[in-house]
């Protein structure tokens, strides 16, 4: 049997309802995760997708309890995610490819710096330029 293929969000709102303890489980289950942005659907995260032939079938507020039903395929599902209605509604443009990609955070490495020397230090080091400080903003 192939190694079953699930995409996982690595933003924000998913990780602060449990998407990375959902992405280690399915890990331990020996499935391939991909770690993704969000569809935007912030009510149903962690939405856990599995790739199938019909396309990415989603599991709305996916737990790590919830990984062994997802695999045997006995977990309730949303339906192929392209295909819900709150996504068919919209004309995406700027976000056209956000939770359908591959999230561009890699490994454990937080996306915002945790101290005040990493943070000025930052914008220099992404962009090559350095930001304003707060100092040199006028009152506009």
């Amino acid at each position: 049997m192939a190694t079953a293929r699930v995409f996982v969000p690595a933003d924000a709102a998913a990780v602060s309802v449990g998407a990375d303890e959902v992405a280690a489980a399915f890990e331990t289950a020996g499935a391939q995760v991909v770690r993704t942005g969000s569809r935007g659907m912030l009510w149903l995260e962690p939405l856990v997708e599995l790739e199938t032939d019909a396309g990415r079938v989603g599991y709305a507020n996916a737990a790590p309890g919830d990984v062994a039903g997802v695999l045997a395929g006995e977990a309730t599902d949303i339906g192929v995610v392209d295909q819900h209605p709150w996504l068919t509604s919209q004309q995406r443009v700027s976000f056209a490819r956000v939770g359908v990609v591959e999230h561009p955070r890699r490994g454990r490495e937080p996306i915002l710096p945790l101290t005040r020397d990493r943070h000025d230090a930052s914008p220099a080091e992404v962009t090559g330029r350095r930001a304003p400080a707060a100092t040199e903003l006028d009152d506009r």
